[in-house]
């Protein structure tokens, strides 16, 4: 821990100039904290698997219960309860059946949906952590000046950075003009 404490001493402070100093740097520090992905997008955001649709529960039977005849009813209202009351259980039977059907289908569906969200809220947890110590690390290595560039996302962050920051100015494409007329020169000296 101490060495990796010491390789974050030597990453400087960002401060708007000398990026291509400061990004080999960074980005070998960023490697040893293991967040590098979060920067170069290898790490993506998860998403949500396929969700199984579950079926509604079967209506139950709207049929009343049949009311028993009176003794001084006639014989064809017995008869017609009986009827009714048979209708009436068969309904509630057929009902009791097809309610223990859609609980086993959906029994399967429900256990896939669950283990398909914690799933999914156990890696956004992780790439979320993992989003959070890369531009953690990003944001203490570089000035305060600079905070407005950043976002909610390491990666993105990064890439407004480098597009700000990496191109060379003239000074640096006039030094590199002058350094290599000067060594053209010399090569062309006889030792």
């Amino acid at each position: 821990m101490s060495s990796t404490k010491d390789f974050a001493d030597q990453v400087p402070i960002f401060h708007g100039s000398g990026w291509i100093t400061w990004e080999p740097i960074m980005k070998a520090f960023l490697r040893t904290k293991g967040v590098w992905k979060y920067i170069d997008g290898s790490a993506t955001v998860p998403t949500l698997g396929i969700i199984m649709d579950l079926e509604e529960a079967p209506a139950p039977p709207t049929m009343q219960e049949p009311i028993e005849p009176g003794p001084k009813e006639p014989e064809s209202s017995s008869l017609a309860y009986d009827a009714d009351l048979a209708r009436y259980k068969q309904e509630w039977k057929e009902h009791r059946a097809a309610m223990a059907t859609w609980r086993s289908d959906n029994y399967e569906a429900r256990s896939y949906n669950h283990k398909t969200q914690a799933e999914y809220v156990k890696a956004k947890a992780d790439f979320d952590e993992g989003n959070d110590k890369a531009l953690g690390y990003l944001s203490i290595k570089i000035s305060r000046s600079l905070y407005h560039l950043l976002t909610e996302s390491a990666s993105e962050s990064w890439t407004i950075l480098k597009d700000q920051y990496s191109k060379t100015g003239a000074a640096s494409a006039i030094y590199v003009a002058c350094l290599t007329g000067f060594l053209l020169m010399s090569s062309s000296q006889s030792p």
